[in-house]
């Protein structure tokens, strides 16, 4: 068994365990307060709810994150065992299988993918003296940097599930998010941003807001 396939198992086996939310937030994972406040609002929600994210439920979120953090885990642990990279799939491509999976085993891979993530994302700060970098999605990120990113994506879209509660909006103040946004994330390829393209006339408007709207969000 390689090191990866070894990670990969022991992270699935703590997420079978009871308690798996508690076993990762001991173990601190990227984006910690970001990523307690969406576990428990995915943990109150109907799977099947629709979200602000047009067309897609809470369990395709959910399929959105635990895909992307698998994403993440496999290219950083790429770049560290053999010092190469492969591109980013796309959304479609590594979603489908979780989308497949039933609510409860969905939810068991989003905690396993953030476990493994969580390691990932460690050890690349560890590697070079933490000038280390992966490619993801075009835009090559070192660990702080793919740290925001999580960030960014766990409070978005809990925005998507929970809307403009105050921990929403404490978090989505942040002016960390809007300038990832207007520089990690508009530089991705392809575009990411939900309206194609990163909206840049924002006003004078709330800084959660003018997050939302950098995200092709619709506040109101």
């Amino acid at each position: 068994m390689d090191s990866r396939t070894g990670q990969s198992s022991c992270a699935r086996a703590l997420a079978e365990l009871p308690g798996a939310t508690r076993v990762l937030r001991f173990l601190k994972p990227p984006a910690e307060r970001a990523f307690g406040a969406f576990t428990d609002t995915l943990l109150s929600v109907d799977p099947y709810a629709p979200t602000a994210c047009a067309g897609w439920s809470v369990h395709d979120l959910t399929a959105h994150l635990a895909a992307g953090s698998a994403e993440i885990a496999d290219l950083v642990e790429l770049e560290l065992a053999e010092g190469r990279t492969r591109p980013t799939r796309g959304f479609d491509e590594r979603e489908a299988p979780y989308r497949a999976l039933s609510p409860k085993k969905l939810r068991r891979s989003f905690f396993a993918e953030a476990l493994r993530a969580t390691v990932a994302v460690e050890r690349l700060a560890a590697a070079d003296d933490g000038q280390r970098r992966v490619m993801f999605t075009g835009v090559a990120l070192d660990a702080p940097t793919l740290i925001l990113h999580i960030e960014s994506e766990l409070v978005l879209h809990r925005w998507d599930i929970a809307g403009s509660d105050d921990v929403s909006i404490a978090a989505l103040s942040d002016p960390r998010l809007a300038e990832h946004a207007v520089t990690t994330v508009a530089a991705m390829q392809p575009n990411v941003f939900a309206s194609g393209g990163l909206v840049t006339n924002v006003g004078d408007c709330h800084p959660a807001e003018r997050t939302l709207l950098l995200w092709g969000r619709r506040p109101d």
